[in-house]
């Protein structure tokens, strides 16, 4: 499904934290995950974005992290997923398997994403991206997108 390639050298280390909470006090997700990122680190994570949009659908990124050790449920790895809309997901996935976070998205998911992760570069404080737009009436989620947990993004001096 997906072509294996090497990962690139800027995508290692990045000094990026991912870490897993199950405090329902943030969101209506029974999981989150949180990114906290030293300024360097967010373009890095937005390069690998933009190459998946430009390789298009399917396309996958690795990046491993060198975050500081003081999060519980730390994620050393990263695994970005564009994939095909399906039955069971019509927008993103997220979720933490063991030290991984795998972050999987379709199309306009994707796109969502590459937004938020701009707005972080640029200052934006404190806000999540959900896998699914809760309340539209529109919008049916499949059942990974109904498993998934939403994703925060905090500022260096903020934090749960």
């Amino acid at each position: 499904m997906f072509a294996e390639i090497n990962m690139k050298r800027e995508f290692a280390n990045v000094e990026i934290s991912c870490w897993e909470t199950t405090d329902k006090k943030l969101s209506e997700c029974s999981r989150s995950l949180h990114f906290w990122g030293r300024d360097a680190a967010k373009p890095i994570l937005l390069h690998a974005i933009d190459e998946m949009i430009a390789e298009g659908v399917p396309s996958r990124r690795n990046l491993t992290l060198d975050p500081p050790d003081i999060w519980p449920r730390l994620c050393k790895r990263m695994r970005l997923l564009l994939v095909s809309e399906q039955i069971e997901l019509k927008r993103m996935y997220l979720r933490r398997d063991g030290d991984i976070a795998i972050l999987e998205f379709t199309i306009d998911a994707i796109r969502e994403f590459r937004s938020a992760v701009t707005s972080w570069m640029n200052g934006a404080e404190d806000f999540r991206i959900a896998p699914a737009n809760w309340k539209s009436k529109s919008f049916t989620p499949g059942k990974h997108d109904m498993a998934s947990a939403d994703l925060w993004f905090w500022t260096l001096y903020a934090g749960p």
